[in-house]
C-alpha cells in the first residue's frame, strides 16, 4: 500500500520483475502523515487536516549544543524568521519539537525561555543521566506559567542493560515530575519500539495536540 502526497491511497503488487497497481482511490483531501494500515480485509488510513491549527514549520540543524546553540538559536533564528515570515510572535504561539537527541535543546530551550516558547514536544527524549541533571532543576523551577508539554515514548524504546538505560523508564519519570509540578503532559506512552519507524506514527499527534484547529 502507498499513500501519496496528494491524498490518494494505492495497492500495488511489488516484485524484483516490476510493480503492477491494482487500485488505487483518493482518501484525503490534505496530507496524510501516517502510513496505511491492512487489517480484516480493510484499509485504515488517518489524517489530522481538519484538526490542525495552520502553521509555519522550520526545520534547522544547528550541529551544536548547549550555549552555542541557545546563543544561536534564540538569539538569531527565531527573530529571523518572525522578521522575514507572517509569524504570531508570542510565546503561546511557538513550539520546540525534537526526536532523540533533538529532543533535549527542544526541552531546554522551552523551559529556559520561557518568555519565547511556551509549548515543547519531544518522542523517544534522550534521558541519559547527565541529561536528567540538566533537566530536572529546569522542571523544579516551573511556576505558575505551566508550558503545554508532549512526549511519547515506546513501551519497548531504546534502552541499554549494560549501561543500565532505559528510555521507557526515564521518559515515564519525566512525565511524572512535569505532572508532579502542575503541568499538563499530552501524548505518553505508545505500543511500539523506536526510531522514525515508530515516531511518524505519531507526527499527526504531535502537532494536533499543540496547535489544534479552532
Amino acid at each position: 500500500m502507498i499513500v501519496t502526497k496528494q491524498g490518494s491511497v494505492h495497492v500495488a503488487e511489488a516484485t524484483p520483475e516490476g510493480y503492477n497497481e491494482i487500485a488505487a482511490l483518493p482518501v484525503f483531501e490534505d496530507l496524510s502523515w501516517t502510513a496505511p494500515a491492512f487489517a480484516g480485509g480493510s484499509i485504515y488510513a488517518r489524517s489530522f487536516g481538519e484538526q490542525l491549527a495552520p502553521m509555519i514549520v522550520v526545520f534547522f540543524d544547528l550541529g551544536v549544543r548547549g550555549p552555542q546553540y541557545d546563543q544561536a538559536f534564540t538569539g538569531e533564528i527565531v527573530p529571523f524568521i518572525d522578521e522575514h515570515y507572517r509569524t504570531r510572535a508570542s510565546a503561546d504561539s511557538r513550539a520546540n519539537v525534537g526526536m532523540y537527541f533533538g529532543g533535549i535543546n527542544a526541552l531546554i530551550s522551552t523551559l529556559q525561555h520561557p518568555e519565547l516558547f511556551a509549548k515543547a514536544a519531544t518522542q523517544s527524549l534522550l534521558l541519559l543521566s547527565m541529561i536528567e541533571d540538566m533537566i530536572y532543576p529546569l522542571v523544579d523551577k516551573v511556576g505558575e506559567d505551566k508550558p503545554e508539554i508532549y512526549m511519547d515514548w515506546g513501551t519497548y524504546d531504546m534502552r541499554n542493560p549494560h549501561e543500565n538505560w532505559n528510555l521507557a523508564v526515564s521518559n515515564r519519570k519525566l512525565a511524572q515530575a512535569f505532572r508532579d509540578k502542575g503541568v499538563e503532559v499530552m501524548g505518553g506512552e505508545a505500543h511500539d519500539g523506536a526510531g522514525w519507524a515508530s515516531w511518524r506514527n505519531r507526527t499527526d499527534r504531535v502537532f494536533a495536540s499543540l496547535f489544534p484547529a479552532n
